[in-house]
């Protein structure tokens, strides 16, 4: 498990293996490592905690003119997301939930219904 003190830098290796394992793409490994770089460059002990994260993505999204409409942004936004968001699940359980194989509509059992759908959504 990774939980506890990682350098950021270990972090973004294992989860840069772990998404080659799953066979992302060659763009998708780029939009990955782009932002696990700029993540990395800002900050500067290289320790990661989830606070030093949303501190990035607050940054980010102030200099990128802040959210579009309230739930919505643009493309380039939703990469820092994804990649913070995905990087964290990783850190929690050595592994992340790839939600582009997810079809729009899924039946789940009624007991399961409300709990994965208000993680997912």
């Amino acid at each position: 498990m990774l939980k506890g003190n990682i350098r950021l830098s270990e972090l973004c290796g294992k989860f840069e293996e772990a998404l080659i394992k799953r066979q992302y793409g060659v763009d998708s490994l780029y939009r990955y490592r782009n932002v696990m770089t700029k993540l990395q460059a800002f900050i500067a002990d290289d320790i990661y905690t989830p606070e030093a994260c949303a501190a990035f993505l607050s940054d980010k999204m102030t200099k990128m003119g802040g959210f579009n409409e309230k739930g919505r942004y643009s493309k380039s936004q939703m990469y820092y997301v994804r990649t913070v968001r995905t990087l964290e699940e990783y850190y929690l359980y050595e592994s992340f939930f790839r939600r582009k194989n997810v079809p729009e509509a899924v039946n789940w059992p009624t007991q399961f219904k409300e709990p994965i759908e208000s993680f997912i959504l």
